[in-house]
């Protein structure tokens, strides 16, 4: 079939798709040859590339701040302990956690994941800026 034969509507969403270079429902195109304004960056081999730190030295809360801006509005109608019982959590551990007083280890990440969007490692990516930058004080 051609774009000649196509119906009205998927005209006009094939033009937009080629203009803007986004689907209407939200997506993304796939094949972005056709789009003038990307430009692709010269591949560097991965021997190649260097690690550049942020220049705020990363995370310096503890993660507990990132739960309480990300997570907790997601459980605006339940108690402290019914968020600990659905993350499948002792009260008393997500007390200290909230307090910043409890440390994220791989246990801890992974039941924080399975009840948030953000997986095991970045728990414990924050976890790991955290304790670095208390390093450096």
């Amino acid at each position: 079939m051609s774009i000649n034969e196509l119906p009205i509507e998927q005209k006009k969403v094939l033009q937009f798709t080629l203009e803007s270079g986004e689907l209407p429902h939200g997506g993304c195109m796939t094949d972005i040859s056709k789009l003038s304004f990307i430009k692709k960056a010269p591949r560097v081999p991965f021997s190649e590339l260097k690690l550049v730190k942020r220049k705020d030295g990363g995370f310096s809360e503890h993660p507990s701040m990132f739960f309480k801006r990300r997570c907790l509005h997601k459980f605006t109608d339940m108690s402290m302990q019914e968020i600990a019982a659905f993350l499948d959590i002792e009260y008393a551990t997500m007390e200290l956690f909230m307090e910043a007083k409890l440390a994220v280890d791989p246990e801890l990440a992974k039941k924080l994941s399975e009840g948030t969007n953000f997986c095991a490692a970045t728990w414990l990516e924050l976890q790991r800026q955290y304790d670095e930058y208390i390093k450096q004080l």
